[in-house]
């Protein structure tokens, strides 16, 4: 796979300044809040170049060196020197195999702050929705109002009817418990 940069002199600061800053990822002894700065700023500068993929392999890195992950370290460095050479040859600076997860994409344990207020949040969602549908307003207002501030533009688009429109936000709120078999009449342009 070729670099996925555009051009030619911000790879070449690029590929700079990982080698600049794989000087601080590989010193001993360690200075933390260095590689910290430096794993943010490789970030930064990935993004900027258009290497999306090293981008978020260092969002992920920079998450867990903060972390105090003392692995994330030495994986910095791997990673970092690896892109470099990738970068040299002409190739993007990871090998992205999508739809499959990079390798160290995995599952990590919540705050229990973020948990609590996700779950203060769903219990508010749900109450205005079960205002906005007992309002007996018109069902699309209702629907609208439920759902203020969510992004229905993916179901607007998969749904081509009002029916459909609300079975696919039952669907997305509910999952498999619910499933209803129901004609999709009007599209949703005409409500």
């Amino acid at each position: 796979m070729t670099s996925t940069s555009s051009d030619p002199e911000l790879l070449r600061l690029l590929i700079l300044e990982l080698e600049r800053h794989l000087v601080t990822l590989e010193a001993e002894p360690r200075d933390v809040p260095s590689v910290q700065r430096a794993v943010h700023a490789l970030k930064g500068s990935a993004g900027l170049a258009g290497e999306r993929e090293l981008a978020a392999a260092l969002e992920r890195l920079h998450r867990r060196v903060k972390e105090g992950d003392e692995s994330a370290f030495a994986e910095a460095g791997t990673l970092v020197r690896v892109a470099v050479q990738r970068l040299l040859s002409g190739e993007s600076a990871i090998a992205a195999h999508w739809p499959i997860p990079p390798d160290d994409l995995g599952a990590r344990p919540f705050d229990p702050l973020v948990l609590a207020q996700y779950a203060a949040e769903v219990t508010d969602r749900l109450a205005r929705i079960d205002e906005a549908l007992s309002s007996g307003d018109d069902p699309l207002e209702a629907a609208l109002t439920a759902f203020d501030g969510v992004d229905l533009a993916e179901l607007r688009v998969k749904s081509q009817s009002v029916t459909g429109f609300f079975i696919d936000c039952a669907d997305a709120l509910l999952g498999d418990a619910f499933s209803v078999v129901t004609p999709r009449s009007a599209p949703l342009s005409e409500a």
